[in-house]
């Protein structure tokens, strides 16, 4: 049997058809289907280094203001030991109300131990003006001790004869936090 020219041709056609349709299902497909989820895994990598790296930037970031703020702390709570309050903490609160406020009451009422510190709660009464009361509340805040004011009751005095302008009545809740020595490194 003689196959003419055109027969030829398109049996040539079909083979090569044939051989790419096998050369992309035996090879090809299987062959871009590993190489998709070996740059799928790269990108992933990649973007897996790139988070770590801003992680471990953050982290430093983060030590670093630990270690400040670990540093700030070591100098305000250094307190004395469980039993002791120093005089610095009278003299500092007189500092306070000194100039501000007259009639200076002070009452130490409880002390709770919590582990590494024990908190000391004080009533502070004092008579002030009505721009005292910002003055010294903000002198106590921003004491290098360790001071939370937890109430503050205000109340304003009835006019006395003598026109004094300490006319406010003012009772204040505070806890001074007691550091041990030997918990503080």
């Amino acid at each position: 049997m003689k196959l003419s020219t055109r027969e030829k041709k398109f049996i040539i056609v079909t083979i090569i058809i044939i051989l790419l349709i096998l050369y992309y299902n035996l090879f090809y497909r299987d062959f871009h289907q590993e190489t998709s989820a070996i740059a799928n895994d790269i990108q992933r990598i990649k973007s897996d280094l790139e988070h770590y790296l801003h992680a471990k930037n953050q982290i430093k970031d983060l030590e670093d203001q630990i270690s400040k703020l670990t540093g700030n702390a070591e100098k305000k709570f250094l307190i004395q030991d469980d039993n002791l309050i120093e005089s610095e903490f009278l003299i500092f609160l007189e500092n306070c109300i000194k100039d501000q406020g007259v009639g200076t009451r002070l009452r130490f009422e409880d002390y709770k131990e919590y582990g590494d510190f024990s908190l000391l709660t004080i009533t502070l009464n004092f008579e002030t003006s009505y721009s005292g009361i910002a003055r010294i509340l903000s002198g106590i805040e921003n004491s290098h001790l360790p001071i939370i004011i937890e109430q503050v009751k205000a109340q304003k005095k009835q006019a006395d004869l003598d026109n004094s302008s300490y006319n406010w009545d003012i009772e204040a809740v505070l806890y001074l936090m007691i550091f041990q020595k030997e918990n503080i490194s």
